[in-house]
Parts: structure tokens; sequence; C-alpha cells
């Protein structure tokens, strides 16, 4: 055989070949618009979520297509752990053009009858912020994303249902925009929520986070996750207590800030504010230490002025047990401050100890009053 022929036969082969794997790509290529650009594609995808997901996931009636605008209706997932989340159906309106750019830009999500049923068996540490990716593959910026008639139900807890959550944000890069987050809390009010994250190897850089609700808290700095260093800023104003709505205020106009240092295995707190306490004007002075199962108070002062001062340290504790025991002094305080109908001076000391059984506190205290007189 010649060498021309050889490599005739050799150039035939490589045509058809290339012919072959152009004809799959092509398949490949139509095959893919069809499941993503079709009303019939989505209902397709839906299908095959049906015969594979099994207990995990399924998907009732679709509509639309996945490349901008579709609907899900009755979308039930259920986790390894056993949380249930049920939804009712969920709207997505987003612009496919932008992923030219390496941008994920969603117009608007619409998500309701969201039902969150929590497993017994799940467990989340306290005080521990969740590790977020430096970045994410894709810039996401999502325009309007509003879930109405949600539903949490949690072991042993009262369910908790808010009617609207609203969001609106963006990451890119490694900052995460809060251009608002919005819900009206049960007997709290209206709560707002805005600012800028930087995620980091070793936690997050807090830029100006503003809370607006019954008054006014924002936070900045350094959130180390659990063994990282921290350092954060805590401001706050016009915040009162008890924060539901309609009744009477104990606490009111408190204003005040706090620094925490350290990491959340093992940080220190010093906090100064004031407030007023039944109309009463007070100045509240604390430092501490604490971890993961408990916080120490080195030292915390109630100053009333005129109406005298109360002092305080000791231990609160979270785990395994929860509780508190601390060491109280009064130097000549003025019940007034708490009960209007008696006035006085207490001087002494109280050595108070409570802990929680099954969710209900069992307390002992011995008290010492020395040079005190009441009025009622």
């Amino acid at each position: 055989m010649s060498t021309s022929s050889v490599r005739s036969r050799r150039s035939r082969w490589l045509r058809v070949m290339g012919l072959t794997l152009s004809g799959l790509l092509v398949a490949v290529c139509a095959a893919f618009f069809f499941m993503i650009g079709t009303d019939a594609g989505l209902r397709l995808l839906r299908d095959a979520v049906r015969a594979y997901g099994g207990k995990v996931l399924q998907v009732g009636a679709v509509h639309g297509r996945l490349l901008g605008h579709f609907e899900l209706d009755d979308v039930q997932y259920t986790g390894a752990d056993g949380t249930r989340v049920f939804l009712g159906r969920i709207q997505v309106d987003w612009a496919p053009a932008a992923l030219l750019r390496q941008r994920l830009d969603i117009r608007a999500v619409d998500l309701s009858r969201l039902n969150i049923d929590v497993a017994s068996t799940h467990r989340r540490s306290v005080m521990v912020p969740p590790r977020l990716p430096l970045r994410l593959p894709l810039g996401v910026k999502i325009t309007s994303l509003e879930v109405r008639d949600l539903t949490i139900h949690r072991p042993r807890a009262t369910p908790l249902h808010l009617d609207s959550v609203r969001f609106g944000g963006s990451w890119i890069g490694s900052t995460l925009r809060i251009d608002r987050l919005s819900t009206r809390w049960p007997r709290i009010g209206a709560l707002t929520l805005k600012g800028q994250l930087q995620t980091l190897t070793a936690g997050l850089r807090i830029r100006n986070l503003q809370l607006t609700g019954p008054g006014n808290m924002t936070v900045s700095g350094l959130l180390g996750y659990l063994h990282s260093a921290s350092n954060l800023q805590v401001t706050w104003k016009n915040l009162r207590w008890p924060l539901v709505t309609g009744g009477k205020q104990l606490v009111t106009d408190l204003t005040g800030q706090a620094h925490l240092t350290g990491s959340l295995s093992h940080y220190q707190v010093i906090l100064q504010a004031k407030c007023r306490v039944l109309e009463k004007s007070l100045t509240l002075t604390a430092s501490g230490s604490g971890d993961q199962r408990q916080a120490h108070i080195d030292a915390m002062t109630l100053d009333a002025g005129p109406g005298g001062r109360a002092t305080a340290s000791g231990d609160a504790f979270w785990k395994p047990q929860r509780g508190a025991n601390l060491v109280v002094r009064l130097d000549g305080l003025n019940p007034a401050l708490f009960l209007p109908t008696v006035s006085g001076q207490i001087n002494g000391q109280a050595h108070i100890d409570v802990r929680f059984q099954n969710g209900v506190p069992e307390s002992s205290f011995i008290v010492d009053i020395v040079r005190s007189h009441l009025r009622h």
C-alpha cells in the first residue's frame, strides 16, 4: 500500500471522527438548551427529580423555563438529620445574560408558604458564626427576595411565624452587602438590617452593620471564627426592655457601647451604658470574660446617683446546665428605683444561686442587710 493511500485513508477517518464529535457536541448543546430553555425541558427535569429524588427532594407542578422566569409548586425537602422543608410556591426571575460577566443576576424571587420543621436531633453551638467561603464561583446579586408566610417549628419551642421577610443584596468577590433585610417580629414590631461584610480566612470584617427596630444597634470590627481573634465594637441607643410592645417598659432610653476582644472560645467584654428604669436615670458599667459554656463577671456596677449603687460579680453558665452564681453588694440603694411605693436605703450583701432544672428555675440566696431603713 502506497504512502499516499495510507494518508488518504487516515484523512477520511479524521474527517469522520471530526464530524461525529461535532454532531455529538451539537446534540449535547441542543439537549442542554432544550432542558433549560423550554417549558417541556423544565417538566422533564421535574420528572427526573420525581424519579430519582426519593424522599430527599420532590417537586409538584412547574411553569416556565429555567432560562429566564420559572415557577415551582409544592417543593419538599428532607435533610439527613430529619429536618423537613415545604415550600408552597417559588417564583424566580433572573437575567441569564449576566452569566457572560460571571454574575448571577436574580431580579426577583418570591417564596410562598415556607414551612421549616427543624429535627429534634439538630444542634448548633451558640455564638459561633457560620464559616463562609472566601468567595463564590460567581458574583451574586439579588435585587428583590420575599418570603411570605414563613413558619419555623423548633423542638420544644413555640413555632415562629413571620408574615413576610424581604431581602436585597449582593455577594461579589469577598464583599457581602446587605442592602436590606426586613421583617415584622411578633410582639416586637418592624426590624431592619443593613450593612456590609467582608469574608476573611479567619472570620468576617463587619462594616457598619445596622439593626433598626425598637432602638438602633450598630456593629463594626472583626468577628473571628471560634479560635480566631475578634475585635468588635457594638453601640446602641434608645433601646427598651422588655422589647415587646403594648406593655409597660421597665427600661427605656438604653444607650451605650460594648467592646469585645479575644476569641469566641475565650473573650473579654467591657460595657458602658445609660438608661432610665421606671423614669429614673441609671448608669451601668461592666467587665468580664467568657467562653462557649460560661461567662465570668469581673465587676458590674449600677449607679443611680443619689439613689445609691449596686455592684455584682460572679458567673453565668449555660452548658451543660443553665444558671448563675452572683454576689451582689448594695450601697445606699433606694428601692423606689424598682418599687415605686417603697423608699429608703438598703445596705448589705446578697449571695444568689440560680439553677434551671427542666426549664424551671430553682434559686437559693443568703442576704445580709445592715444599716438600712424603708418607708412605705
